[in-house]
């Protein structure tokens, strides 16, 4: 597996690095929340950008993304517009989010984009063929995918600008089987992304299970590049504390205000993980 360097944090290390969310509506608010995330010293920061009341002006998302950085002290930043279909805060239309994720990575404003994967699902139908690779490990890839958005054409332009993408999907109401759950994986791989992150959410102790297979799978015989997975809610918790042991490389925590289901405090996380 590729490592993947945001700034001083090195992802697929080894050890699993923590992200804390930035979910402040205006300046005010988001300004107080780096004063207590900067205070536990994540690896990485996500800034929320659907929360953002002033996200589409630019010169004040500007404005607040450079105090945020000055703020940050180096620590590296993380720009997601989550839609609302992904469980994010506002809608947003196809251009549109491809302006405003263009804009913050030309500007500089950021050392990664998250891209959501909102491929056709009905064209990802999850059938992974398996080969028998030259250690005589079973070698997984994806038959066919079809990207009807130019979701990897964006992607290719936010690299040109210098900024990583984390390509990512979400399931809210369930955890598919894990040959489709390796599939989207190896999808958004094929889409040129430089980490591909998925987030499901479980009904029972076999999903998260199948979680935590799908992400050793993905990581042992499927993709190249990092990968960030959990299972959400309070059933998924322990998808969030095993990353090193099953290979996700990327954990959210909170300070405070949540911005997913089953996010654990920072402290209590770094405790747990110490422990392990």
């Amino acid at each position: 597996m590729k490592q993947v360097r945001l700034g001083n944090t090195i992802l697929g290390d080894g050890r699993v690095k923590i992200c804390l969310p930035l979910v402040g509506k205006n300046r005010s608010e988001i300004v107080e929340q780096m004063y207590t995330v900067t205070k536990h010293e994540p690896d990485v920061i996500e800034f929320r950008a659907d929360w953002y009341e002033s996200v589409f002006e630019k010169a004040k998302l500007h404005a607040v993304l450079e105090e945020v950085r000055q703020m940050a002290g180096g620590i590296p930043i993380l720009f997601t517009f989550r839609s609302k279909n992904e469980g994010g805060e506002h809608s947003i239309s196809w251009d549109a989010y491809q302006e405003l994720n263009l804009y913050v990575a030309q500007q500089g404003l950021a050392e990664a984009v998250d891209v959501e994967a909102f491929f056709n699902y009905e064209a990802v139908t999850g059938k992974v063929l398996t080969e028998e690779g030259q250690d005589g490990m079973a070698v997984h890839r994806m038959e066919t995918y079809r990207d009807e958005n130019g979701i990897g054409q964006l992607i290719n332009r936010l690299q040109q600008y210098g900024v990583k993408v984390i390509a990512s999907n979400h399931d809210f109401e369930k955890t598919p089987v894990e040959e489709q759950m390796l599939a989207r994986l190896v999808c958004m791989q094929n889409m040129g992304a430089d980490i591909a992150k998925l987030a499901v959410m479980p009904c029972d102790s076999e999903d998260v299970l199948s979680v935590l297979c799908t992400t050793r799978k993905a990581v042992q015989k499927c993709c190249e590049i990092p990968v960030i997975t959990m299972a959400m809610g309070r059933l998924g918790a322990v998808t969030r504390l095993s990353g090193e042991l099953f290979g996700s490389v990327l954990t959210f925590a909170s300070a405070g205000k949540t911005s997913a289901p089953g996010q654990i405090e920072i402290e209590q996380l770094r405790g747990i993980l110490n422990l392990l």
